[in-house]
């Protein structure tokens, strides 16, 4: 089962990157590698790049002349992110994605909704490689754009016969509703704003298909709301969210996820004073009977936007609020057209704002969402 917790906004970040109509360079942690044939690995500073931006680790390799490489924080973590000039462009994706297989990815094509490829591979109990990657077709000189990260942490885990309660008390402050299993393989999860989750894979003889019911009736009694979304289930309390799913793969032992993590009750008020303080601009207001809203700043290449997550957004808020801005004076940017999007200008072309809805099957939450990007 492909987990796609960051996609959202990290596809945002790709998606928006790619449709820069110039090639464009963060001034913090960029360089340039060039040589007359191709390269048959990463260059050094391209790797030190991966590697700071994947706690360590690094992605396969992809074969090109020069590479521009930089950090970028999303806001939902740091991602390494390299643009590649110079390689065989016919078949770019089809050889990257067999190479990513070759080395234990998993693949789906996401272009349509995102605009992107997504890849990702275990690295162990408690991390995930995460890869996005497309060919560009850009004006002045093609590239190949990959966006990678680890999310979780690849320090060691720890085992135990008995439940963890001391271990995740000392990360949560709190212990977790009990699930009984034979093993415990567990550890503190990185989340992506930067705060300590815990995950603990569950393995035993009682782990099959009933467990996920099973912790569902235990989150119920202990007062927690339950929600699905897809395979994963989702129990809620005050600010203490766990999710969990049952996971079987072939020729591996079955097991039991269960990842708690602190997240704050989201406001259903506008942040019109935040938005008018990061943007100097006034938008109108999105209503809705039911909805949440978040928002923060994310710099990417050096550019800082304000993002408003509208949660519980039904599936004619994208057209509403497209009316909104239309009526206020926004212009469409034709070249900038999204799928399930758009992107507009004011008349001064000095702000834009990029608005894309994101049914709950794409974000890997429990509700659907408006998401706005705004410079």
């Amino acid at each position: 089962m492909i987990q796609k917790r960051w996609l959202a906004l990290l596809a945002c970040f790709l998606c928006a990157s790619c449709q820069n109509s110039t090639n464009q360079s963060s001034t913090t942690s960029s360089f340039t590698s060039t040589g007359p044939i191709y390269q048959n690995q990463w260059p050094t500073d391209v790797q030190n790049i991966i590697e700071q931006g994947c706690n360590g680790f690094s992605i396969p390799f992809f074969e090109a002349t020069y590479y521009e490489a930089s950090l970028e924080d999303t806001g939902s973590g740091t991602f390494a992110v390299i643009y590649c000039y110079g390689f065989d462009e016919k078949n770019a994706v089809e050889t990257y994605s067999t190479t990513l297989q070759n080395n234990g990815y998993e693949i789906e094509d996401l272009t349509v909704d995102y605009g992107c490829y997504y890849a990702q591979k275990n690295i162990s109990t408690v991390s995930t490689s995460v890869i996005q990657y497309n060919f560009v077709r850009d004006p002045i000189d093609n590239y190949f754009m990959i966006a990678t990260s680890v999310t979780g942490t690849t320090q060691s885990s720890n085992q135990s016969t008995t439940w963890p309660s001391e271990a995740i008390q000392a990360v949560l402050n709190t212990n977790l509703p009990y699930f009984e299993a034979d093993k415990y393989v567990y550890a503190p999860y990185v989340t992506g704003d930067g705060s300590l989750g815990f995950i603990i894979n569950c393995y035993g003889e009682n782990v099959d298909e009933t467990s996920q019911n099973q912790y569902k009736e235990t989150l119920a009694k202990e007062g927690f709301t339950i929600s699905d979304s897809g395979y994963t289930s989702f129990g809620v309390k005050e600010d203490l969210h766990i999710m969990f799913y049952y996971s079987q793969y072939d020729l591996e032992e079955a097991y039991f996820v269960i990842y708690a993590y602190y997240k704050e009750t989201p406001s259903s008020k506008w942040p019109s004073n935040e938005l008018y303080a990061s943007t100097g601009l006034i938008l109108p207001i999105y209503q809705q009977e039911g909805i949440t809203i978040e928002y923060q700043n994310v710099t990417q290449e050096n550019i800082t936007y304000f993002c408003i997550w509208i949660w519980g957004a039904d599936d004619q808020s994208l057209e509403t609020y497209h009316q909104q801005l239309l009526k206020e004076g926004w212009l469409i940017v034709e070249t900038g057209s999204i799928d399930h999007g758009y992107v507009y200008k004011d008349e001064s072309g000095q702000h834009r704002i990029q608005s894309i809805y994101y049914p709950k099957e794409m974000t890997y939450e429990t509700q659907d969402c408006l998401f706005l990007m705004i410079r």
